[in-house]
C-alpha cells in the first residue's frame, strides 16, 4: 500500500529561522573557493527568517570533533532578524584547516541556530582538498648540455628529469633535493625549488650533474631524491646505468635504442602496465592469425646476457609472447603472467633479439598483448647497437662468359638498419690492386629490407687471360656492422689461344713466347717444376698489338715444367 504524506502551504505566524545557503569564504587563502590543507577559511552563511514575526536575540555557533579542522571564531550575535528578511555572514565564522589532510577528507561542522524562543541544528559537509604527490620516475635529457643521445655517458654533463605526479585536487610547491653515495656522479645542483605542482598534472624536475671520465660503461650509479613540501615529504631511490645498456622506454621512444619496429601493426609505447618508471613497451593491437614484432641487433665483445621483464595476458596455451635470439625461439609465455624477469644468455658477436606477439584464428581473452619493460642488455660486455648497416649484398656482374674486355662492375647494397640511407660509398678493386676504384652513390634506401643495384662509372680491365679476383666494399659509412660490408667474386677469363703462344714446345735451350696484348703491359715471367720449385725468372715489357720473344740460358734437366706468365698491370 503506497505511503501519503499531506504537505500543507501557508504563512508561518511565529518567526521561523532557517539555515538557506553555506560555502567557503577563502579570501585568507588562495581565493578558489574551496578548502585547501593548511587554509585559513570563513563559513560563508545565509540565514533568513522565514516567519511573519521578528525573530530576536538570535546567535549562530560552529563546532566540529573532526581530525582535519579546528574552530578559531565559533560563534556570532546576530541580534534581531525581522520577518521575511535574511542575513549573510562572510567572516563571522572562522575555522583552519590542518596542512597534512588527506586529499578529499570530509570534515563536518556542526552548526547551531538560536533566538529567544527556538534553536535548529545543521550539519554542513566539507570537502577537504589536498595534493598527493608521487615520484614516478627518472629520465636521462642529454638533449641541451650534453651529446642528445638520451645515453649517460663517462664524462658526460646532463639533466636527471625527475618526474613528479600531483594526484591529488590541490596545488602545492616545494623542494626537490638529490644525493648520491657514489663518487663517480657530481650533482651540480643537488637542490632546487620545485615550482608550482598542480593537481591532475605531471612535472618535470631537472636536476644538473656530470659524470666522472672514469666511470666505467655498464656501472650502476644510485640516486636518492626527496621532494619537501611540508608536511608532504616524499622520498624515492633510482639507478641509472652508465653507457648505453639499460632501456626502460621512458624517454617514450624507440629511437634511443635502434629498435625495428616495421610490422603492419606496430609495437607502441604504452602507461597502461610498467615495471619501472612510468611506460613500457606493448605489442601491437592485432587481430586473429596476425603477429607483431619488435627486435635490435647488437653486436657482443664477448659472451654475456640480456635481462629483462614482461608480462602477459592472452588466451592461454594459443596467443603468445616468444623471445628468439639469432630465431632460435628460447621461450613462449601464455595466460596471464604478471611482472616476470628472465634472462638469456647471449653469445659473442653479432646477435638478433627478438620479441613476438602471435594470435591463432580464434578467441580472444585478457588483454589479448604482452608487454617488456627495463631490458639491461649486458652485465659486464660492452654492446654495439646496429643503427646504420649497409650490407655488400651481390656482386652482379661481369656475367660469366669466355671472353671480357672492359666489364661494368655492379654491386647489389641491402640497408638492413634502422634509417634511411641517403646515399653511400663503395669500392671495389682487383687482385688487390691499388689503389681502389672509390665512388659515392646518391641512392637512397629504406631500412630494414630494402635493396639498392648500383653500377661503378670506372670499368675494369678484364681482357687478359687469368683469374680476377673482384672485392666490392663498403667505405666511409659509419656502419655499425663492418663484418657484412665485404663482397668477393671470381672470374676466369680462359681466352688462351688468342692471346699466348709457346714454341717449341717440348723444348730444349729456347723457348720462343708469342703474346697479342690489348695494350702495353710490363710481364713477370718464370719457369717451375711440378714442385713449385722456380728455376728461372725474367721482367719483360710489350707493346699493344703482337709481341714475341724469345727465353733462353737455362740450365734444365729434361723434366715437366710450367711456364707462368703475370701481367703488373692486371
Amino acid at each position: 500500500m503506497p505511503l501519503i504524506k499531506t504537505i500543507h502551504f501557508s504563512n508561518i505566524t511565529k518567526e521561523f529561522i532557517n539555515l538557506t545557503g553555506s560555502s567557503i569564504n577563502d579570501s585568507l587563502g588562495n581565493k578558489n573557493n574551496v578548502a585547501d590543507f593548511g587554509e585559513s577559511l570563513f563559513l560563508k552563511l545565509k540565514i533568513s527568517n522565514l516567519g511573519l514575526t521578528d525573530a530576536h536575540n538570535l546567535y549562530a555557533k560552529i563546532s566540529t570533533t573532526s581530525n582535519w579542522v579546528t574552530t578559531t571564531r565559533d560563534s556570532v550575535f546576530i541580534g534581531t532578524l525581522h520577518a521575511k528578511s535574511e542575513v549573510e555572514l562572510f567572516n563571522n565564522l572562522a575555522i583552519t584547516v590542518s596542512n597534512d589532510v588527506p586529499d578529499m577528507s570530509l570534515a563536518t561542522i556542526k552548526l547551531l541556530l538560536k533566538d529567544q524562543k527556538s534553536e535548529k541544528h545543521y550539519s554542513i559537509d566539507i570537502t577537504i582538498h589536498s595534493p598527493e604527490l608521487q615520484i614516478i620516475n627518472c629520465i636521462i635529457d642529454d638533449k641541451i648540455v650534453g651529446n642528445g643521445d638520451n645515453i649517460p655517458d663517462p664524462g658526460e654533463t646532463f639533466n636527471l628529469v625527475f618526474k613528479v605526479r600531483n594526484q591529488g585536487s590541490s596545488d602545492i610547491s616545494g623542494q626537490f633535493n638529490i644525493s648520491s653515495t657514489e663518487k663517480d656522479i657530481s650533482i651540480v645542483e643537488p637542490s632546487i625549488k620545485s615550482g608550482t605542482l598542480k593537481f591532475g598534472q605531471v612535472t618535470d624536475i631537472p636536476i644538473l650533474v656530470k659524470l666522472s671520465e672514469a666511470s666505467a660503461s655498464g656501472s650502476f650509479i644510485p640516486v636518492s631524491s626527496t621532494l619537501d613540501c611540508s608536511p608532504y615529504i616524499i622520498k624515492k631511490d633510482f639507478t641509472f646505468r652508465v653507457g648505453k645498456i639499460r632501456e626502460s622506454f621512458e624517454a617514450e621512444s624507440f629511437n634511443v635504442f635502434p629498435w625495428i619496429n616495421i610490422s603492419p601493426i606496430p609495437w607502441t609505447i604504452s602507461s597502461g602496465s610498467f615495471y619501472d618508471g612510468n611506460v613500457s613497451a606493448r605489442s601491437g593491437a592485432i587481430t586473429h592469425n596476425g603477429s607483431t614484432t619488435i627486435f635490435i641487433r647488437t653486436i657482443y665483445k664477448t659472451a654475456d646476457s640480456v635481462k629483462f621483464f614482461y608480462k602477459v595476458s592472452s588466451e592461454q596455451n594459443y596467443d603468445f609472447l616468444s623471445f628468439k635470439l639469432n630465431g632460435v625461439e628460447i621461450f613462449k609465455k601464455s595466460g596471464e603472467i604478471p611482472w616476470t624477469k628472465t634472462s638469456v644468455a647471449v653469445p659473442a658477436g653479432l646477435n638478433k633479439l627478438e620479441w613476438i606477439y602471435k594470435k591463432d584464428n580464434t578467441v580472444s581473452q585478457g588483454s589479448d598483448c604482452a608487454w617488456i619493460d627495463l631490458i639491461d642488455f649486458a652485465q659486464s660486455s660492452p654492446v654495439n647497437y646496429i643503427q646504420h648497416d649497409l650490407q655488400v649484398a651481390r656482386i652482379v656482374s661481369p656475367v660469366k662468359k669466355d671472353k671480357y674486355g672492359q666489364e661494368i662492375i655492379s654491386v647489389n647494397v641491402l640497408n638492413l638498419g634502422k634509417d634511411i640511407l641517403n646515399g653511400f660509398n663503395l669500392a671495389y678493386s682487383i687482385n688487390n690492386h691499388f689503389p681502389p676504384e672509390e665512388q659515392h652513390f646518391d641512392s637512397q634506401v629504406i631500412p630494414y629490407g630494402d635493396s639498392v643495384m648500383v653500377s661503378f662509372i670506372k670499368r675494369a680491365d678484364m681482357s687478359k687471360y687469368g683469374i680476377y679476383n673482384i672485392v666490392a666494399y663498403g667505405l666511409d659509412n659509419n656502419d655499425d656492422n663492418t663484418l657484412n660490408d665485404t663482397m668477393t667474386v671470381n672470374i676466369e677469363n680462359i681466352r688462351i689461344t688468342e692471346s699466348l703462344g709457346v714454341f717449341p714446345n717440348p723444348f730444349s735451350s729456347i723457348l720462343t713466347v708469342y703474346i697479342n696484348s690489348p695494350v702495353a703491359d710490363k710481364l713477370h715471367i718464370s719457369i717451375t717444376n711440378v714442385s713449385g720449385v722456380k728455376f728461372y725468372e725474367v721482367e719483360k715489357d710489350i707493346l699493344s698489338g703482337q709481341n714475341s720473344f724469345t727465353l733462353s740460358d737455362f740450365s734444365l734437366i729434361p723434366s715437366l715444367y710450367y711456364l707462368n706468365i703475370r701481367s703488373y698491370n692486371k
